[in-house]
């Protein structure tokens, strides 16, 4: 058993409540009172009685359907017929993870710090009374009255029984542990629970208490108990239910649940489901504007099922839109040969054409696993309006005592007005490894890439059809290994413009490193490696036959002077390629690269790189460039805040080409004061076009919890500042909290980012008003969204983000 998979109880201390004080930027009063307003009367129209929401008629007649058809789980109780101490004597759903037996161990394992009496019932059984404090397999334990199994492992724990391990501490009047099977029950008991006891996804830790419980180390069951997150003496908001169902690292499942607001109920419910480990999931509803949906609300809702499923469902109504509605079920079975785990649901919305279905499923077939995955998006209003997306993945897997065999199939598919296109493929691979020395794998598959649309001269269609072909054998041999290759690409009818690629066929390579040839020693000292080959080449530029003899060296060399920091690294190669249409081609290439530290975070820094081919190569694979280029740089502190680096280069391949030979000049500044400001410039001049071409200035000023944050770039070729960007972070106003962030993009002479987060804090959950405007990209616009949030539950934020999905910030460094 693990302490950390326990029992409730609240945990007590006071805190002061302090008022309230919103700063709202001035221009956004007016858009906020009316979403506000909006909010308000969604609100309104939930129908209230009794301190209770009551369910909509859908939910209400679901909820029979399941009871009705016994789709509700069951609770797996412990035997209570059965001698506590004999063992674990109940079976909690899902699989284990047993210790080691430890049978014949003695009692000086067991650490006690303060006992009574000692008396043996029987050879086994051991028996203290009086105050207890003991040390057990890393966890702490007290009791006024404990009897131990020493062959089986069970502790009873009787009488203020207190138990602490690294994930919980725990109180109840009685406690058994079964450290073999790592099991456990509880009487009466209260338990204080980490974050780290459900896979870390709990964002702070919880409280729960209950009249029983019992449970694993993978899941565990409270009857009549409850949960919250808050810690005062009076929290405000508990979960009170008939039995919970904790899940370690994916839900907690409450059944006949009463959510408590402020010590009132507020809401009952038969079942619910919620997820620990989806960031995307909003335990409560989210209420919003955009310019695409109009107002919004949206929801989840999680149902338990038999057998460890559950269905989240979501209900979401949009003033533009219309009802959104959809349900993903969530599947697994961990027991027996035929193990599966998946997920199937839906997504539609009644005010448009969207219907989105997707399938993530994985099924233990006996023999081997078939793995899917499937989605379908019919004019998905988010993703592709007036488009229709298919995309499917199936593998079937089938190991065998050597490797494995598989077949996959794919299936994509892009639609829309005048236009379409289809990828599909099946491929067969076989896998086998005849113990450390031999290897096989081997691949087949067939492509079928099609395309058509319309234009002003008509219908036009591409089908191209293809079968790629690779096979790979190893031999580990004593001082090398050796590798067989083949790879073709085979068109199937006739394909205009077909392009290849580089082919093998076949290709034989014999490669080894100076640690097998001649140990590991001089391995350490001059490692190096060494590969030569024979092969035949199909080349995709001729369109002919070519066979290769090709050699190849490389050797890479660190050196230290461990006294003074310095380090020199090496890098060396040669190769030779012999073709058969009397062209031959050798390159050889050299990289240095010193670091001299002169202090905090200065050095001096330089780099040599040359790489130089010789000959001809028909051959794509072998075409080089080359590269004779050293770099230059250097960082000083004058001052201990204050930091100056230079950095360049000089390419003398530019001198052939009357080019000139310096490379871009970086200077950087950077004055840094302790932890709370941060101020770095970075500029850049262009020798060919004899011109600074731009400066960067960015500021980071954090004088505590509150962060300030600017940034600029200006472009000196088009005398332009290019972009400026301010961010404010956690600037607090009583137990409110703003995030500002604007982005002013100087070429298009706009703001293309205004983002607002004002978090109003109610100890144990947060209010959250979000105020997006992006004004580029796709479904651009006003967006405003509110929503209370617990603080111990996973969440992810719009704030911060833009019309992609991608990050706006500042890039201020570590720590910033």
């Amino acid at each position: 058993m693990d302490s950390k998979h326990f029992v409730p109880h609240h945990r007590f201390c006071g805190d002061e409540e302090t008022g309230m004080t919103s700063v709202i930027p001035q221009g956004l009063q007016r858009k906020i009172v009316r979403f506000s307003l909006i909010a308000i009367i969604a609100l309104g129209l939930v129908q209230m009685g009794s301190g209770q929401i009551l369910l909509s008629q859908p939910v209400t007649q679901m909820f029979k359907v399941f009871r009705a058809y016994d789709l509700f789980p069951n609770i797996p109780m412990p035997d209570v017929n059965k001698n506590p101490l004999g063992g674990s004597s109940f079976a909690p759903a899902g699989p284990m993870t047993p210790i080691n037996p430890l049978e014949g161990e003695s009692d000086r394992l067991l650490n006690i710090i303060q006992g009574g009496n000692r008396s043996y019932s029987s050879g086994d059984i051991l028996t203290i009374v009086g105050q207890v404090k003991a040390i057990y397999k890393g966890y702490t334990f007290s009791a006024k009255r404990v009897r131990i199994n020493r062959v089986t492992q069970v502790f009873i724990l009787q009488d203020n029984a207190e138990l602490v391990g690294a994930g919980a501490k725990v109180r109840a009047q009685e406690i058994i542990i079964d450290f073999k099977n790592q099991t456990y029950q509880a009487f009466a008991g209260k338990a204080d629970l980490k974050p780290a006891l459900v896979g870390g996804q709990l964002l702070s830790d919880a409280y729960l208490k209950g009249q029983s419980a019992h449970g694993s180390n993978r899941e565990s069951f409270v009857t009549f108990g409850d949960i919250t997150t808050c810690d005062l003496q009076k929290p405000h908001y508990d979960i009170r239910a008939r039995s919970i169902d904790i899940r370690y690292g994916t839900r907690i499942i409450f059944r006949h649940l009463t959510v408590d607001l402020l010590g009132k109920p507020l809401i009952s419910l038969p079942f619910l489901s919620l997820p620990l480990d989806n960031r995307t999931y909003q335990n409560l509803p989210v209420f919003g504007e955009n310019s695409v949906e109009g107002y919004y609300e949206k929801t989840n809702y999680g149902i338990p099922l038999k057998g460890g499923g559950t269905l989240l469902t979501r209900e979401d109504y949009m003033t533009r839109l219309g009802a959104g509605l959809g349900a993903t079920y969530l599947y697994q079975n961990l027991k027996g040969l035929h193990q599966y785990a998946g997920d199937i649901g839906f997504y539609a919305v009644t005010g448009s054409k969207t219907l989105d279905l997707n399938a993530d499923d994985a099924i233990g077939l006996g023999f081997g696993k078939f793995q899917f995955n499937g989605t379908v998006q019919n004019d998905d209003y988010l993703v592709a309006p007036q488009s229709k997306l298919i995309n499917t993945r199936g593998l079937l897997t089938i190991p065998d005592r050597y490797g494995a065999s598989s077949v996959g199939l794919t299936y994509n598919r892009n639609s829309s007005s005048g236009f379409a296109s289809t990828q599909q493929s099946l491929s067969l691979t076989e896998t086998q490894n005849f113990g450390t020395k031999y290897g096989v794998n081997a691949n087949a598959t067939y492509n079928d890439s099609s395309s058509s649309y319309t234009n002003s001269s008509g219908n036009n269609s591409v089908d191209n059809k293809s079968l790629n072909l690779s096979f790979t054998a190893s031999d580990n041999l004593k001082s090398a290994t050796a590798v067989f290759n083949y790879q073709r690409t085979v068109p199937i009818g006739t394909i205009q413009n077909f392009y290849t690629g580089t082919q093998s066929t076949p290709e034989l390579t014999l490669q080894s490193d100076s640690s097998k040839l001649f140990g590991q020693k001089f391995g350490i000292n001059y490692p190096f490696q060494v590969k030569a080959s024979i092969g035949q080449y199909g080349d995709p530029n001729s369109g002919g036959e070519i066979t290769r003899d090709f050699f190849s060296f490389n050797l890479n060399k660190q050196l230290e002077d461990r006294g003074n920091h310095n380090s020199l690294a090496i890098q060396s190669q040669f190769t030779q390629g012999l073709y058969s249409d009397n062209t031959a081609q050798y390159t050889m290439g050299l990289g240095l690269q010193y670091h001299h530290p002169l202090g905090k975070d200065t050095a001096v820094d330089l780099s040599y790189n040359y790489l130089h081919p010789e000959g001809f190569s028909p051959l794509g694979i072998d075409a080089s460039g080359k590269l004779n280029l050293a770099t230059f740089g250097f960082s000083v502190r004058p001052l201990s805040d204050l930091l100056f680096g230079i950095q360049t280069g000089y390419d003398a391949i530019q001198i052939e080409q009357h080019q000139t030979p310096w490379q871009i000049v970086s200077l950087r500044t950077e004055y840094n004061v302790g932890k709370w400001f941060l101020l770095r410039s970075l500029a850049t001049y262009d020798p060919f076009a004899k011109s600074w071409a731009n400066v960067r200035f960015d500021a980071s000023y954090k004088p505590g919890a509150t962060y300030v944050g600017l940034s600029a770039r200006y472009d000196a070729i088009n005398h332009v500042w290019g972009n400026l960007n301010g961010f404010v972070q956690a600037l607090k106003w009583g137990r409110s909290k703003i995030d500002l962030l604007a982005s002013f993009n100087g070429f298009s002479g706009r703001i293309e980012s205004e983002q607002l987060n004002l978090t109003y804090d109610l100890h144990c959950a947060e209010a959250v008003l979000q105020v997006v405007n992006n004004q580029t990209g796709f479904q651009n616009g006003l967006q405003l969204a509110f929503f209370i949030r617990l603080k111990a539950l996973p969440f992810g934020s719009i704030f911060g983000a833009g019309t992609r999905g991608q990050p706006i910030g500042l890039g201020t460094g570590v720590g910033y």
